[in-house]
């Protein structure tokens, strides 16, 4: 994955300053944290209320490991920022699709990169990424590099599914019932060669802070 030199949309930025493991009582609740460059936080869009959108741009967040798809959503002529997925190439279109979609049509052959979907409409088996715990609450599991979680059971026989739950695996190896409602992003968040960098000297160690 190559990162792009376009600059980060400003209006879905926020510069954010280090404190050095610092509270808003100035005091030290983080220890062996010092030092640190200012970062600016990157807003990303977990409900996705819009459509549809095209991947315009891969971007680095200082504040997170895993890299960013840039989204432009010509409908709106606005843009959005996403986890990026792995296997995702520019100029691939990522379709939200609402949670009173009509699950009559072959919605599972839909499904590409990216995508994102209530539970219902996933496959037993499906990597799936920015699981929402609740719906509507915004993602919780799997936002970190490399990070997926797998639908195990979506029977329409097993008791769980008909009290409108799905069971999930999350990273940890836990397996956690999620309401069918709750929203989800198809594919495995990818890692960027995060894990095969290295800080190489102290002063990139304090960079980060």
């Amino acid at each position: 994955m190559k990162y792009t030199n376009y600059r980060s949309i400003i209006a879905l930025r926020t510069n954010q300053a280090q404190f050095g493991g610092r509270n808003e009582q100035g005091k030290i609740t983080v220890r062996h944290r010092g030092g640190g460059h200012k970062q600016a936080f990157r807003q990303i869009n977990w409900n996705r209320p819009e459509i549809k959108g095209i991947v315009v741009a891969f971007e680095y967040d200082p504040q997170r490991n895993a890299p960013l798809v840039k989204l432009f959503h010509k409908e709106t002529a606005s843009y959005s920022y996403i986890l990026a997925p792995q296997g995702i190439k520019p100029f691939h279109e990522v379709v939200s699709y609402p949670k009173l979609a009509n699950k009559s049509t072959d919605i599972y052959k839909l499904l590409n990169l990216g995508d994102s979907a209530p539970l219902s409409f996933f496959e037993m088996g499906d990597f799936i990424h920015a699981v929402e715990a609740f719906p509507g609450q915004g993602a919780l599991f799997s936002r970190a590099a490399g990070t997926f979680c797998q639908i195990m059971s979506v029977k329409s026989e097993d008791k769980v599914v008909a009290n409108k739950y799905a069971t999930i695996r999350l990273p940890s190896g836990n397996q956690r019932h999620i309401s069918l409602f709750s929203r989800a992003s198809f594919g495995v968040v990818t890692s960027g060669n995060y894990y095969k960098k290295s800080l190489e000297k102290a002063g990139r160690s304090r960079w980060l802070g």
